[in-house]
């Protein structure tokens, strides 16, 4: 849900051979421009989240400890909500 919040698409797109090629083989589309404002630790959260082997993937209290969640107001700017908007 993390990855359709921050850019509003589905991790995985495309055709259903396409769509079980990329979710078989891990491959995340994070190219366009919706990633130009995602910080690279947001990416990273999402990265770890998103790992192929469930042995890799980052638990819930180490995603808890994770900078983006933990230290939110370093990783990220803070914006007039009206700036936002527009």
């Amino acid at each position: 849900f993390l990855y359709v919040l921050l850019t509003g698409t589905l991790p995985f797109l495309g055709t259903k051979e396409w769509l079980y090629e990329s979710i078989c083989s891990g491959q995340v589309n994070m190219i366009g421009r919706q990633w130009d404002v995602i910080g690279a630790h947001a990416k990273d959260l999402l990265n770890k989240m998103l790992a192929l082997n469930p042995k890799d993937r980052i638990t819930v209290d180490e995603a808890l400890e994770h900078p983006w969640i933990k230290d939110r107001e370093l990783c990220a700017p803070k914006v007039h909500l009206q700036e936002a908007v527009e």
